[in-house]
């Protein structure tokens, strides 16, 4: 990794950019003013603005001045804040549903209900923790965060490659070590809830590196004299100095909220962050944060600030970006706060917030990124993509997903505005029921006008109270009737219509679907079909965020990661040496191509019966393969599934005992044993079977003969002799001898050949090694 950058956090992660790159962008001498609207009036004369004709554009340079950036800039912006407004009710509106909070139009808030129930049941903010919780145990539940795969499993480098960087993912996303790792459960989560609430969830993704100082003091060292080695030494004197030493070297992923996104409205809504003409991200940070940004630049960097911005500069901008009304009532709602907490204009000039804008603008066909303060005056020069941004390949390190998916709109209906009409009606049935039952317990007081009557005593009656009245009619209670079976069942409908719609299984949709909810049966196809409407609304926010995030930090461990501790943890884990012959990890190897997937399949959004579809399809399996699938079984990986599922994370590593390594040759000589012993069983099965076709064969020729010989009796009565008779059993005695014998001799011969194959074996099995003790 070549130099540092500052200490604060870093969006300028090109830390290998061509040295040779000479910065400024001060210079632009091509004047195409007249296809530009520009603002003759820049708020300061920024350090580089001027514009000398006099030198010839380089290749590939920005053709425009900074005014005429700063005219699309603020055109831009502009145009995306304009759109963004629009959607400032709906997000308020989503967040004033989660914190259970009527909306500020509602009928609840006016005076007229000032004494009456009003009550927001937390239908909303219940279902959307559950959603969270959900989206937690599919992304969470087992070890492997993701899954990586070669796009050739054929060649043997990609396979490789695959295992390391599945390794080098899982080591950066789980480990807990804050300079190391990414948060990635709080990132992962808070999108996730990003998306319910205003249906889309943004964030950016580089490399952040960052070191800092420590002194070095100095030090006295002693040499021999290379000229009289018995003279004395040569003592030389290090003066003290100043060092560096590495405080973050890590990929980051930060989490932008929506309304500091500005997107172009005409973006398209399959991929809007890479597809828009424009995005522009907002960055609070305080003045003396700002400060430190801009002046501790990377020289190696493209991207480069101005010279000469100073503090009272940055300073001067301190609460410009908080004018925004819009944004500001969006985080409002978000925090449940009146105040913005970037608004605080009582702190010291240090601590007040200012808000640079990091611009993504595509210009005459390329993009381009550059840097402006909330009043859009440049002060950074601006540079291409690829060039500051080069692990991407030219794309933005910017990924926008959706919550929902609504084709050829870019902000779909979030989930929770979309709930926010049933849970009106259940809001307003609630609190009628509730006015009928306070009524009921505590019934209107009705008093004869005119009459001596104890009103404050009425009003604040207790159990024992007294109230004095000059007649019995000056004072009567008027006691509604109960709440009718109707409200009830009406709720009941309410919350089953709510679970329906959010795909949200509940005790209340049991309750209403009695029939079905009475079997075994029945509850498993609601829950079925509850867990497939939230694992698809789980899925389009993985296809449309996780995934794309993942790959984005794919590209930039395959180009930044030099951390030599960190690579030689992800060999070990990925066994890069015993499975793929690999000694060392290189730059080659990181390289290769290799497919990501997120490990979240159908069932995720239910442990258990993701477990036991889990376990049918391996029944199923092994009774179609047999034997030859178990063999080929990776044995780690099903138990961290199973264990996983049931909520243990590493159960392979934590409650087994690991898989020895044997050697090479035992396993060949093992497998010779088996073959010569599978050829000893067949070749005795063979003598047996010989011995006893032998016997048969003797009992058949003397019955032959016999039979022979009584049918020669028959027919040469008188030729028939004692002699014959001898001489006939005696030859079939003598072909008998010799039948025998000839058997006798190849049992000889099969068992000399097998003394030879044990000679053989005996010979071939390498030397057993003593066993250890441990």
């Amino acid at each position: 990794m070549p130099g540092p950058v500052n200490e604060i956090w870093d969006t300028r992660n090109n830390m290998e950019a061509d040295p040779s790159w000479a910065g400024g962008g001060q210079k632009r001498a091509m004047d195409v003013s007249s296809l530009y609207d520009t603002d003759p009036d820049q708020s300061e004369d920024m350090p580089g603005d001027e514009a000398d004709a006099d030198d010839a554009l380089e290749p590939g340079a920005m053709s425009l001045s900074d005014a005429q950036l700063k005219a699309l800039a603020v055109s831009s912006f502009n145009q995306g804040k304009e759109y963004q407004d629009r959607l400032r009710s709906v997000w308020k509106g989503a967040y004033d549903a989660f914190n259970s909070k009527h909306p500020s139009d509602s009928k609840y808030s006016g005076s007229r209900f000032r004494g009456r129930s009003r009550l927001y049941r937390p239908k909303t903010r219940a279902t959307a923790r559950k959603k969270q919780a959900e989206a937690a145990a599919a992304l969470f539940s087992t070890s492997d965060v993701v899954i990586v795969s070669a796009q050739n499993d054929s060649v043997k480098e990609q396979q490789a490659s695959a295992a390391i960087i599945q390794e080098l993912l899982n080591f950066r996303l789980t480990r807990g070590n804050e300079n190391a790792s990414i948060p990635w459960f709080q990132i992962s989560m808070g999108a996730h809830h990003s998306a319910l609430m205003t249906g889309i969830c943004g964030s950016k993704q580089y490399w952040d590196y960052a070191t800092e100082d420590y002194p070095v003091p100095a030090q006295t060292v002693s040499t021999p004299n290379p000229v009289d080695p018995a003279g004395e030494p040569i003592t030389v004197t290090i003066p003290a100095t100043v060092a560096q030493k590495v405080k973050r070297d890590r990929p980051r992923v930060r989490l932008y909220p929506p309304e500091d996104i500005i997107r172009d409205p005409a973006g398209a809504w399959e991929d809007q962050a890479q597809d828009s003409s424009y995005v522009i991200l907002r960055n609070p940070m305080s003045v003396a944060d700002a400060y430190e940004f801009v002046t501790a630049s990377n020289p190696k960097s493209p991207v480069q600030f101005h010279d000469g911005l100073t503090f009272n500069m940055i300073s001067a901008r301190a609460g410009q970006g908080t004018t925004d009304t819009n944004a500001q009532g969006t985080r409002a709602a978000r925090e449940s706060d009146s105040r913005d907490r970037y608004s605080d204009t009582s702190a010291a000039k240090e601590f007040q917030t200012v808000w640079l804008h990091e611009v993504f603008m595509r210009i005459e066909g390329r993009d381009w990124v550059f840097w402006t303060f909330s009043d859009h005056t440049i002060i950074s020069n601006c540079v291409p993509v690829s060039d500051a941004y080069p692990e991407q390949g030219g794309s933005r390190p910017i990924v926008i997903g959706t919550g929902a998916l609504e084709p050829f709109k870019i902000d779909p209906m979030s989930p929770v505005s979309a709930w926010q009409p049933l849970q009106q009606e259940i809001n307003d049935v609630v609190n009628l029921r509730l006015d009928a039952v306070k009524q009921t317990i505590a019934p209107l007081a009705i008093v004869r006008r005119g009459r001596s009557v104890d009103v404050k005593a009425i009003q604040n009656r207790t159990a024992d109270s007294v109230v004095y009245v000059q007649e019995d009619g000056d004072l009567r209670f008027d006691r509604p009737g109960d709440v009718g079976q109707s409200a009830y069942v009406e709720m009941e409908r309410l919350n089953a219509d709510f679970d329906d719609q959010a795909g949200n299984f509940s005790i209340g949709s049991v309750q209403t679907n009695r029939q079905l909810g009475d079997t075994v049966g029945g509850m498993k196809m609601m829950s079925a079909n509850a867990n497939a409407l939230g694992e698809f609304d789980l899925r389009v926010w993985i296809e449309t965020w996780v995934e794309p995030v993942l790959r984005q930090i794919v590209k930039l461990e395959q180009y930044y990661e030099n951390d030599q501790n960190v690579l030689a943890i992800a060999a070990d884990r990925a066994k890069l040496f015993q499975k793929f012959g690999q000694q060392q990890v290189t730059d080659d190897l990181l390289q290769e191509q290799i497919t990501l997937t997120v490990n979240v399949g159908i069932g995720a959004a239910d442990p258990l019966q993701s477990l036991q579809k889990f376990g049918m399809a391996t029944e199923m399996v092994l009774k179609t393969l047999g034997p030859m699938a178990a063999q080929r079984a990776k044995q780690d990986e099903i138990i961290n599934e199973v264990f996983g599922k049931a909520g243990y994370k590493n159960a392979a590593e934590r409650f087994f005992n690991p898989e020895a390594q044997q050697d090479p040759r035992l396993m060949q000589a093992q497998k010779i044993i088996q073959q010569m012993q599978q050829a000893m069983a067949e070749m005795k099965k063979q003598l047996d079977d010989k011995s006893a076709d032998r016997q048969a064969k003797i009992e058949t020729a003397k019955i032959s003969a016999l039979t022979t010989l009584a049918a020669k009796e028959m027919d040469h009565q008188q030729g028939t002799t004692a002699a014959f008779r001898d001489a006939a059993i005696g030859a079939v005695a003598a072909d008998a001898d010799r039948n025998f014998q000839r058997e006798q001799d190849q049992t000889a011969q099969g068992q000399e050949r097998m003394r030879q194959m044990r000679d053989m074996l005996g010979m071939q099995r390498p030397p057993m090694a003593p066993p250890v003790l441990q």
